[in-house]
């Protein structure tokens, strides 16, 4: 797009090989891939990879985010009834997602907070991101869930509508999906470049965002407990 006068420019056609602004046609080379394909996981080492980007989150966190879901100490920042209302709303639904369920908890958080798109979207989003990223990894059947949530999570607010949408598709940002590869393949020293990078979208929305990628993460990383078979003769 380099060189167009984008000033001058009163109309916009994007065509399946090229970009059309104001009548200058720029050709479509490389294509951004937005699918997270995830390779061998390092899953004995993503907890403490999971562990950096937390410290990440709540060095770099505005103090209105979400990062207050991972550190009480910060509900103090809150101040208004409107703000220690939404602080307590958010608390609810992200543990009934937490819980498993999904419906209600999405329906609790949907629409809540600041920003042009509300907190409480960009962290569903973050939240369909992790699960998406667990289904691709780890092989579990994640897609009621993610349904539920899609679901209950609808909007009129058409950003948010389309940034939900595409989570809810496991297509990725550019940000969300190094740091997702990082997290699940890379090293702990990988992760806070990347997660500084998804950190510095918006005033909040990145950090919000990176909080329910990372609840979503740790809750289906983590393999479920089958009972011990019974000893015989015991």
């Amino acid at each position: 797009m380099r060189g167009l006068d984008f000033a001058a420019a009163d109309s916009l056609d994007v065509r399946a090989d090229s970009i059309v602004l104001g009548g200058e046609r720029a050709a479509i080379g490389r294509r951004y891939d937005s699918r997270l394909r995830p390779g061998a996981v390092d899953r004995p080492g993503l907890a403490g990879r999971l562990r950096v980007f937390e410290n990440a989150i709540l060095e770099y966190a505005s103090p209105k985010s979400l990062a207050f879901l991972l550190d009480p100490n910060r509900d103090a920042r809150f101040g208004s009834a409107f703000e220690q209302g939404f602080v307590l709303r958010l608390r609810s639904g992200t543990t009934r997602l937490l819980a498993g369920d999904c419906g209600r908890g999405a329906a609790e958080i949907r629409g809540l907070g600041f920003g042009l798109t509300p907190s409480g979207d960009d962290f569903l989003a973050g939240f369909l991101l992790g699960l998406n990223a667990a289904q691709a990894s780890f092989g579990t059947d994640l897609s009621e869930d993610i349904r539920a949530i899609y679901t209950a999570a609808r909007t009129e607010n058409p950003f948010s509508r389309a940034f939900l949408s595409c989570a809810a598709q496991g297509r990725y940002s550019e940000q969300a999906k190094r740091l997702v590869l990082a997290l699940l393949e890379g090293a702990e020293d990988d992760i806070r470049p990347v997660a500084a990078r998804l950190l510095a979208m918006g005033a909040s929305s990145g950090a919000d965002l990176g909080v329910g990628l990372l609840l979503s993460l740790r809750k289906h990383s983590v393999p479920s407990r089958q009972p011990a078979p019974a000893r015989a003769g015991g």
